[in-house]
């Protein structure tokens, strides 16, 4: 059976090239680690004790007055230790408010790149005070500045540096109007280190 993101959105916009969204995200992996990921929105059920981290998924189009950002991030406590978070995180790049369809993932530059690419990242068992002060510094930083696009390429080359990174996969939409998002995705995914570290993403 395949499993799809489900994203509902709270603000209608998608039209003016704003929409933000909250719904459910899942996937199977195997590989250097196997398991399965289940993020959905449960962000008060377990946030009532500053140890336990959060779970939730979220996702927001916006444009940078050049391309349209398609993002969304889940985070859900770690199979192993829940005191950690296992973290996603899809970035879609289109010139406009993307059309259903499947779009290809490359490999990640780690290199630099000019414009922040279409990628996905996944990084397990994720320290919680580590994660949420990037995610609090690029919240904070959308609030200052209209520069969100460079906000966003700081956040994912900071992620990438610890997290699987996609050496390929597919991005599915389905749907998406102002009122909700739904796709899948898969993918193949290395961690950088010695040995490196693989995993496949199926059913996403």
């Amino acid at each position: 059976m395949k499993s799809i993101i489900f994203i509902f959105t709270i603000v209608t916009g998608l039209f003016s090239q704003e929409a933000v969204y909250f719904g459910d995200l899942s996937f199977n992996y195997s590989g250097s680690i196997n398991g399965s990921y289940e993020s959905g929105m449960e962000f008060d059920s377990l946030g009532y004790l500053p140890e336990t981290p959060e779970n939730g998924a979220f996702g927001t189009l916006f444009h940078d007055g050049t391309n349209m950002h398609t993002l969304i991030s889940a985070m859900a406590p770690s199979n192993t230790d829940e005191t950690k978070l296992d973290v996603f995180l899809l970035h879609l790049l289109t010139e406009t408010t993307p059309d259903p369809g499947n779009y290809n993932i490359s490999g990640f530059d780690m290199d630099g790149f000019d414009e922040i690419p279409t990628t996905m990242l996944y990084m397990p068992e994720a320290d919680t005070a580590y994660i949420f002060g990037i995610f609090d510094s690029f919240m904070d930083g959308i609030s200052d500045s209209i520069a969100t696009d460079e906000l966003l390429l700081t956040m994912v080359m900071e992620l990438a540096q610890n997290a699987f990174i996609p050496l390929n996969g597919n991005i599915e939409i389905n749907s998406i109007t102002g009122e909700e998002l739904t796709g899948g995705f898969n993918g193949s995914f290395m961690k950088l280190g010695f040995p490196p570290q693989f995993t496949d993403i199926q059913n996403g």
